[in-house]
């Protein structure tokens, strides 16, 4: 259930037992994306992602859970516990960060605040490779150098996976650049 969206601050709520999938559904009718696609997928909760710490495959571009999380409400011993928003010098205890991951041993998440981000207009991926090793590792150290942000990005001997994503025309911009990258170093696009 979504207690509500923030469409001027970019935030959810809602309670964590629901389904990502559904979560995500009902985010991208509004326009949004939580940019979470956890490493292990199948049918998980929030409350399941929130408390063992799964992995995002797009992290690159939208971070961990732990990043797209901005505070938390949690049952201890019938206790609520609401953490807070707070700037990072703030003094104590991050709670958030106790609490994500800890698999519901120190309090039982109920609701979350989320960040959320306007829906990608496109998604592309791109393969190359390079016959020689010391050009993909210079291709590795131009392409972080080039300012290009991937939702995703891996390597596998001499080849290199991208994806990308964005408003058509940031996503036809940073295609070219990479292209471009790709050709300079000696690769080749598959």
């Amino acid at each position: 259930m979504i207690d509500g969206i923030d469409k001027t601050s970019l935030l959810l709520t809602c309670a964590v037992d629901q389904p990502l999938a559904s979560l995500e559904k009902r985010l991208n009718r509004e326009g949004f994306t939580l940019g979470y696609r956890p490493a292990k997928g199948g049918r998980l909760t929030l409350r399941q992602a929130l408390e063992k710490r799964i992995p995002n495959r797009d992290a690159l571009l939208y971070g961990e859970i732990e990043d797209l999380c901005v505070s938390l409400k949690a049952i201890r011993k019938g206790e609520t516990l609401v953490t807070r928003n707070v700037p990072r010098a703030a003094t104590g205890p991050d709670f958030k960060k106790i609490l994500i991951g800890s698999g519901a041993r120190y309090a039982k998440i109920d609701k979350a605040v989320l960040r959320i981000h306007p829906k990608p207009e496109a998604r592309e991926k791109i393969r190359a490779s390079w016959t020689a090793k010391e050009d993909r590792d210079d291709f590795l150290k131009k392409f972080w150098g080039s300012g290009i942000r991937p939702a995703v990005f891996s390597t596998s001997g001499r080849g290199a996976s991208v994806v990308l994503e964005g408003s058509r025309e940031g996503l036809a911009a940073e295609l070219a650049c990479l292209r471009r990258l790709i050709a300079a170093t000696k690769g080749k696009v598959l």
